[in-house]
């Protein structure tokens, strides 16, 4: 669990890095949404959200419920893979950011574009470590 809340802050710091670098677009409102499991909105909305936001004037989070999430998911397009992308399409159009595991990326996703390649962000990154995550994330 811990891996994986590091993984959704490490997200919303990047998604913020714009508002940061141009104090004049600070001025606009940004609102960003995110996908996370019951459990985790819990934790998000008693204080980890309210520090982000007031460390980042001009951000606001909405925070999507979405159950039990997406965890154990994932199987990828062995049979059908129109209907796959189409089910994944549905997913990754609920939030901004999503809480995912390494079940929930596949090839088949990553191609069609549904979730953004961080590569060439957490290369330049000299305190990121990549061991922190899934390997496939």
């Amino acid at each position: 669990m811990k891996r994986k809340f590091r993984f959704f802050i490490s997200l919303l710091v990047f998604l913020s890095l714009p508002v940061m670098a141009n104090p004049a677009q600070a001025q606009n409102s940004v609102r960003i949404s995110i996908a996370v499991p019951d459990d985790v909105a819990e934790v998000l909305e008693n204080g980890v959200l309210a520090q982000f936001e007031v460390a980042n004037p001009g951000v606001s989070v909405y925070i999507n419920e979405t159950g039990g999430g997406r965890f154990g998911g994932g199987g990828g397009a062995s049979s059908d893979v129109t209907s796959y992308l189409d089910s994944e399409l549905e997913d990754v159009a609920e939030a901004d950011v999503m809480l995912v595991n390494a079940n929930d990326i596949t090839v088949e996703s990553t191609r069609a574009g549904y979730y953004l390649d961080m590569t060439p962000l957490v290369s330049v990154d000299a305190v990121f470590n990549a061991a922190d995550y899934y390997p496939t994330i």
